[in-house]
């Protein structure tokens, strides 16, 4: 029985010695291979680039003479001078226009004050504002009793004036009927009635205003 484990043992160590030798000659296969190879590697070509050569022999260069200005004649300015005066004299002189035709130009199209007014002013207006005025009169005129009994008839011509704000400073007979009480129902009448303050485009400029209105008296209205 012993013999046998022995004889067991041997083998294997036989064995083993055999795949040892065997990779050995393997390895020593392959590496005889890869020194057979020929060698991949590209080669490296160096080109040597001829360089020039930049630097100038200063013996082959030659000393350039410097070249002498010529002379500027004299003669040249004075004949230039005489020139110049003489166009400068032959210039003709500007006229300067007199003030006086200028002022006289501004005067002719300054526009006046009374001009800007009747620009400004609006006719329209103006002839609404005397309309609702003469009405306001009409509607304070009041008949005397006595005048109307006694029968007097006639026409009063007033003058009055009105502030811009509408208040009255003066009235008067202009015309009178030939009555007294005719023509003092006729001032009555302007001083009771209210007025309205200027329209802002009536009569710009202007404080006040004077106006005429003619006041019939007839028994037969």
């Amino acid at each position: 029985m012993i013999n046998f484990f022995i004889d067991k043992r041997d083998a294997v160590a036989s064995l083993s010695s055999l795949l040892i030798i065997l990779m050995l000659s393997q390895i020593f296969y392959h590496i005889n291979l890869d020194r057979n190879k020929p060698a991949t590697a590209k080669n490296i070509q160096l080109s040597l680039v001829s360089i020039p050569n930049t630097v100038k022999d200063k013996s082959l260069e030659k000393p350039i003479a410097p070249t002498k200005p010529k002379p500027i004649k004299k003669q040249i300015q004075p004949s230039i001078n005489k020139a110049f005066k003489s166009n400068v004299t032959s210039l003709p002189r500007p006229e300067v226009s007199q003030p006086q035709s200028i002022t006289n130009n501004e005067n002719k199209t300054k526009p006046t004050l009374d001009s800007i007014k009747k620009i400004i002013s609006n006719s329209e207006s103006e002839g609404l504002f005397t309309k609702d005025v003469k009405s306001r009169i009409e509607i304070n005129k009041h008949y005397p009793e006595t005048a109307m009994r006694l029968g007097m008839v006639g026409t009063v011509e007033v003058s009055y004036v009105i502030k811009r704000n509408g208040e009255l400073i003066s009235v008067k007979v202009i015309n009178s009927s030939g009555y007294k009480l005719l023509d003092e129902a006729a001032i009555n009448a302007v001083k009771s009635s209210v007025y309205k303050p200027f329209p802002t485009d009536a009569w710009v400029g202007e404080n006040q205003k004077e106006f005429h209105t003619i006041i019939n008296f007839n028994l037969d209205n």
